[in-house]
């Protein structure tokens, strides 16, 4: 009675541990599946793999142990089942550290570069022109000829941390690329202090890009239920939603802005109408329109970009910067 009572418990302890298994695939599996989606990203081809496997193990194991519930399982099964569970267990704590310390490298790697003097090649003249490109110095130097790769540098400087989300999506879809832009003079472009800034700055962005996804593997591992990138990027959603709609002013100029992020805009100059489109791009706490010429403009040549930035709106009212000067719209 008590041997029948005994392979009872067993029995029951295989099957319970079997369905264990099986249910802790389904959030082990949804993690190895944005992995896989999301490592394409970060260039890390290891991650496509390896939470895969381990969920692959579990669905064996549960099977397994399932399956032989009525049997006696091997010594060699039990060693190989400990060591998968010891690797399971293990692993998570182990890549939680590395990501840690390959933070604390990129920061000071960061921080080292914006000790570094900006060239001097690469600063605007008094006419914000840079080797005779014109940039917009209304934000400061950092947003200059750099596009928004200094703020990108000087978070993770500050913050030590960077996870993927729109709004730093945003600032990494506008850096500048300080280097090669055809429209910069070979004076520029061919001078190697340059080139080593500019190679640096490139370095480290892309390295920042990478370490956006694998912030998201730290959080996750340690569970956290506060994300500051996320916190921060809904202060601003319900202000930027604002945005939506057309616009007009006094002399019956128009901007409209979609919910798909772009935008149209008809403005009077006094040789006649430009009508322009762009892309609404989220810069962490203000939202940058980006003006691209859609047909023959006073202001934008072939392939120039212009900012327009945000200086406040609510339900009735939008005022904007563009050029140093501040322009008001209303609905």
């Amino acid at each position: 009675m008590r041997e029948y009572a005994a392979k009872t418990r067993m029995r029951t302890l295989k099957i319970i541990s079997g369905l264990v298994c099986l249910v802790a695939v389904l959030p082990l599996g949804l993690i190895a599946w944005e992995c896989f989606l999301a490592s394409n990203y970060a260039g890390e081809l290891l991650l496509k793999f390896v939470p895969a496997v381990f969920t692959l193990g579990l669905i064996c194991i549960g099977f397994f142990l399932i399956s032989r519930r009525c049997l006696v399982i091997s010594t060699r099964a039990k060693t190989m089942i400990a060591i998968f569970f010891g690797l399971l267990v293990v692993s998570p704590a182990l890549l939680d550290i590395h990501i840690r310390h390959e933070r604390k490298v990129l920061q000071t790697r960061a921080k080292n570069f914006l000790l570094r003097p900006i060239p001097k090649l690469l600063r605007p003249n008094s006419e914000g022109e840079v080797g005779g490109y014109y940039v917009d110095t209304n934000a400061g130097i950092a947003n200059g000829v750099f596009g928004y790769s200094r703020v990108l540098i000087e978070r993770y400087a500050t913050k030590g941390r960077i996870r993927w989300s729109a709004a730093i999506q945003g600032e990494f879809a506008a850096t500048g690329d300080n280097c090669l832009n055809p429209n910069i003079s070979d004076e520029v472009t061919t001078n190697e202090e340059v080139r080593r800034y500019s190679t640096e700055s490139h370095a480290i962005l892309a390295k920042e890009w990478r370490m956006g996804f694998w912030q998201w593997i730290e959080d996750t591992i340690e569970m956290k239920d506060k994300i500051p990138e996320i916190e921060e990027e809904d202060q601003y959603n319900g202000w930027i939603d604002q945005l939506g709609g057309t616009w007009t002013n006094e002399n019956f100029e128009t901007m409209t802005i979609s919910n798909n992020g772009t935008f149209s805009a008809r403005w009077v100059s006094p040789v006649g109408t430009n009508i322009f489109k762009g892309t609404e791009l989220f810069m962490g706490a203000a939202s940058v329109l980006q003006v691209i010429r859609d047909r023959q403009s006073s202001i934008l040549q072939e392939g120039d970009k212009k900012n327009i930035r945000i200086l406040h709106v609510d339900s009735h009212n939008l005022n904007y910067e563009l050029d140093g000067q501040t322009n008001h719209m209303g609905r």
